[in-house]
Formats: structure tokens, C-alpha cells, sequence
């Protein structure tokens, strides 16, 4: 049988897993699966010592929870080099990774569960930032607070739409984030005042698509860098807001790169975000891609 064992976040999206995992448990073990499951986070328990102590006793470790549980899930493993296959079963409010995975498409529970135990492994990148990981996005500016200064109940109630009211109430003080960067990118190097910066690793970032991530591949050993630079007035703003919705090349306030060794110095310690998770303020960052660092159990159809 195959050993999987399970993570599950209880508060994780509308709080549903707690009635979810009977389900869960069922059609694993109706596909040959023996598992183990600790619910996170757990008053015992690290999410990193529950992974440090399951090395080489299962042949899948996997999560039911947001794209932050999962973040935790895999830098646990890459700190204990864990190299069992991965499952995701999403249960958080945008599930940015997963639409990315899964060709948009939104799996039901049960599909998510025979990934796990009858699909195919998909090998894909993550990021190194600093002494940390991250699976999908590492940003900073304005907005990027919004996932995680979004009440759980509003994220509920309104789904990607909660997302886009916090960004548009928090554009006036956006107008006045003016971030001074010097960038390098493979080697090249490029410096401004942005009001926004992420490395990617996704088709979508907070529930929301745009042209400029649409042909991300995620296991082609680059990530996608976007900056917004920082405007002057509330038009500039609308224009790169339409730029960025429109994926316009030729914008002159969004810039878009990619690369696989991303620096960048700022003048002030800035938030970061990891995978929509509030990180720590730093002024240095280093970011690496880890090329084909994990692999996750999909769909065979995927």
C-alpha cells in the first residue's frame, strides 16, 4: 500500500476540511493508501519536526489547506531533505497555485485525492529567498499586504472579490509606497522607485490573471519579475493597472523580466509576502531558482 501522510489545516479557506476528511480518508484508502494524519498547526507539533520525523517512512506527503500551509509543508521538506512525492488538496480562499497546476481548473476533493493515489508525479521549481523558500510568489509594495490583512470572513463571503475591494481601498496609500530599487537580473541590472515587485512562479497572483504570468512555465527554470513603478498620480496608477490587465509590452510603468538569480537592494527594510504569508522586513534580498526541486502527484489528464 502506499504510505501518505496527511497534513490537514482545520482553519484553512471557509473551515471545511473537519467535514471534508472523512471523505478524504475514504477515497485514499479505496485506492490502496495507508495514512497518517496530523492536523496543523498542531499544540505538540511543527508543521518541520511532524516532516523531520517522517523522513523515509512515507512515499507521499500531503496537505489539505491554502497555498501558505502548502509553503510550510515544502520548506519543511527541503529543510529535511525530504524527497517523497507531494500531494495538495487546496482549501484555502485563492488557491493561486493550484489553478496554476491544474490547467485552471478547479478538482473536487475527491479528484485531488486520486491524484495523490493513482496520478503522475509533476516535477516544477520553487524559490530561494534569503534563508527561506517559497513555491509560487515573493512580492513587496502596495497590495501585497492584502492576503493576509484580509479578514478569513470577507475572504469567505467574497472569495477573489475580497481581494480586489482591500487593493482598491488601500490605493491611497499605495500612491504614496515609492520603494527605490536596484535590481539584478541574470546580470542585468535595472534600478527605479516601484510601488510594486514580485518573482513569480504562477499564472496568477491573489486570485487574479493577467497576461503578463499567462505563459509561466513552472518547470522551465526562470521565474517572471514584475515591477510597477511607482506613480505620480492617481492616472499613472490606472495606467499601469490597465497595462497589467492588458499584458501591454510596450507600458512604460510595468516592466517585466525573467531569470533564474534575482538580487535586489532597497534604501528602507521592506515586508515581504512568501506565497500570500507576511515575512520579515529586509533591505538585501537573494533569490534563486531551485530548478525542478519537487515533485507533486497531478491528474493523470494534467
Amino acid at each position: 500500500m502506499k504510505k501518505v501522510l496527511l497534513l490537514v489545516n482545520f482553519h484553512a479557506g471557509t473551515g471545511m476540511m473537519k467535514e471534508n476528511l472523512p471523505e478524504m480518508l475514504e477515497v485514499l484508502s479505496a485506492h490502496g493508501c495507508e495514512c497518517t494524519v496530523y492536523p496543523i498547526p498542531n499544540p505538540n507539533m511543527t508543521t518541520h519536526e511532524i516532516i523531520a520525523g517522517a523522513k523515509g517512512r512515507f512515499d507521499v506527503i500531503a496537505c489539505a489547506g491554502g497555498d501558505g500551509t502548502l509553503n510550510h509543508m515544502i520548506s519543511a521538506m527541503i529543510e529535511n531533505d525530504v524527497d517523497a512525492a507531494m500531494g495538495y488538496i487546496p482549501s484555502g480562499s485563492t488557491n493561486d497555485f493550484s489553478r496554476s497546476i491544474d490547467g485552471g481548473r478547479k478538482l473536487s476533493i475527491s479528484e485531488q485525492c486520486l491524484a495523490i493515489a493513482e496520478g503522475k508525479p509533476f516535477v516544477y521549481d520553487i524559490g530561494s529567498f534569503n534563508e527561506r523558500y517559497f513555491n509560487y510568489v515573493a512580492a513587496f509594495g502596495a497590495l501585497t499586504s492584502v492576503s493576509y490583512n484580509t479578514s478569513q470572513d470577507l475572504k469567505n463571503l467574497m472569495g477573489y472579490g475580497a481581494y480586489m475591494l482591500n487593493a482598491l481601498a488601500s490605493v491611497p496609500d499605495g500612491l504614496r509606497t515609492r520603494i527605490h530599487g536596484d535590481v539584478a537580473i541574470d546580470g542585468k541590472r535595472v534600478s527605479g522607485d516601484y510601488i510594486f515587485g514580485g518573482v513569480c512562479n504562477t499564472n496568477s497572483v491573489g486570485g487574479v490573471a493577467t497576461p503578463w504570468l499567462s505563459r509561466a512555465e513552472l518547470n522551465d527554470g526562470l521565474f517572471e519579475v514584475v515591477l510597477i513603478d511607482a506613480p505620480a498620480n492617481i492616472l499613472e496608477l490606472n495606467e499601469a493597472l490597465t497595462d497589467l490587465r492588458s499584458g501591454n509590452r510596450e507600458s512604460t510603468h510595468v516592466h517585466f523580466y525573467q531569470g533564474s538569480d534575482i538580487s535586489m537592494h532597497m534604501d528602507q527594510k521592506i515586508v515581504w509576502t512568501l506565497d500570500g504569508e507576511e515575512g520579515s522586513a529586509v533591505d538585501n534580498v537573494e533569490i534563486k531558482v531551485l530548478h525542478n526541486a519537487v515533485k507533486l502527484m497531478v491528474p493523470l489528464d494534467v
